[in-house]
């Protein structure tokens, strides 16, 4: 005989009224093919009007129903949690709202009432606030991607550090306040970090506290009220010949993908969102051409040089679907769905973040800065070959593909291209 499935519910700490914080509820769940919790209120006609009910006999409970994996029937489970012992209308109404929401999201996390290995969860639980990061970041491990959460690790190991050593690690998460994210922000301002950096602290902290207000481990948001710092356009400047060495050889022993990344991107002379948006079906390799949508034009088409065709080739994209992009989160042709375009080149960009940390690179280098590399030492062969000036900017503008040769000229005096030959031997004054 099959042993029946129940929903099994156990109470923890006494009632005490008026006060929610005093019942623990402990449920046990692990998920199928569920309805949404809803709450049964036990309603009394008074003088012809309906008015909810608390007295002797009232019934409240959160009812729900969950698929029988074995049997594929709807199963109706209620959960009382001892509501009916609050007398208070408001206050037991509260109570069933929260455990309906809490229910709820467990739920959805993939409990089932049928699951042979139930685990106890805890409505309730007080969490300290090392926990309760913890939990806040294995939710979010979920969403963000693996090289994400590697890259900001340092920020979330630093709260931690910071907590510990203000004897502030034992403390439930429920008892940290803004005043304690103020000190902590007064200690990050003394690391002589740029605003964008400050800001990257300030963006993690927020996504883990709104994950806590979500789970409701904290009841009031500690870090609303920490205001970003204005940050200053910082433009990529161009990389030595010693840095990009230094570059290559990390890169070629930690992150190849990445190399290949940026390797196309220093070829092609496209931008990092522009690849991005490259499928295989764009490349064609018999008449060396991909068409790309550009900042400028809607589609443009770019010729495949000798050392982009020995990357294609490296990438196999024989074996993948038209439909699928050059480059994706998978390391290697994908499809790549993602609500916010601007996310892919992001993760690429995130994933540079860890290299210009090792190799103590400021905050004024990016992927950009390789494009910005390539060309200028473009521009310097073709005038090291004898071209002159407005020449190797015609030459340059076809690879380029910049709009007009004003705008070349301001993009190549951007990155520092026109620079002067020594002139002390002009001067006529001597100082």
């Amino acid at each position: 005989m099959k042993k029946k499935a129940k929903l099994s519910i156990t109470k923890n700490l006494s009632l005490q009224k008026g006060d929610e914080k005093g019942h623990n509820y402990f449920l046990k769940l692990n998920c199928m093919e569920y309805t949404k919790p809803k709450i049964h209120i036990d309603y009394k006609i008074v003088n012809g009007k309906k008015i909810k009910y608390v007295g002797k006999g009232s019934k409240w409970y959160i009812w729900f129903r969950f698929r029988n994996p074995e049997t594929g029937e709807m199963k109706q489970f209620k959960v009382y949690n001892n509501l009916n012992r609050i007398k208070g209308i408001s206050e037991r109404l509260k109570t069933a709202k929260k455990i309906q929401r809490v229910l709820e999201n467990h739920l959805a996390q993939g409990f089932s009432p049928f699951s042979e290995k139930e685990s106890e969860l805890n409505f309730n639980k007080e969490y300290n606030i090392i926990d309760a990061i913890d939990k806040a970041v294995e939710k979010k491990s979920k969403v963000w991607s693996a090289s994400y959460i590697h890259q900001n690790k340092h920020q979330i190991d630093y709260l931690k550090e910071f907590l510990s050593k203000n004897k502030l690690d034992h403390l439930p998460a429920k008892s940290i306040t803004k005043k304690h994210m103020i000190y902590l922000f007064e200690h990050i301002s003394k690391k002589n970090l740029s605003a964008y950096s400050y800001n990257n602290y300030r963006k993690v902290y927020l996504s883990l506290t709104n994950q806590m207000m979500q789970d409701e481990i904290i009841d009031k948001n500690f870090m609303i009220g920490i205001e970003k710092l204005p940050e200053k356009a910082v433009k990529n400047e161009s990389l030595t010949d010693e840095q990009v060495n230094k570059l290559k050889k990390y890169l070629q022993e930690n992150d190849t993908y990445l190399l290949t990344y940026i390797q196309f991107l220093t070829y092609s002379f496209l931008r990092p969102i522009e690849i991005t948006r490259i499928k295989i079906g764009d490349i064609n390799l018999k008449e060396r051409t991909i068409k790309v949508q550009t900042k400028t034009e809607k589609i443009s088409v770019i010729y495949i040089i000798d050392k982009l065709i020995e990357l294609i080739e490296k990438m196999d994209i024989q074996n993948y679907p038209d439909d699928y992009y050059l480059f994706s989160k998978s390391e290697k042709p994908d499809t790549w769905i993602t609500t916010r375009e601007k996310s892919k080149a992001d993760f690429f960009s995130y994933r540079f973040l860890k290299v210009k940390r090792d190799l103590n690179l400021g905050d004024n280098y990016g992927i950009y800065s390789f494009r910005h590399t390539f060309i200028k030492n473009l521009y310097f062969s073709f005038l090291n070959q004898g071209l002159p000036p407005i020449d190797a900017k015609n030459k340059l503008i076809t690879i380029t593909r910049h709009t007009t040769i004003k705008t070349l000229d301001n993009y190549l005096r951007n990155i520092g291209a026109y620079l002067p030959e020594d002139y002390s031997k002009d001067f006529t004054i001597d100082f």
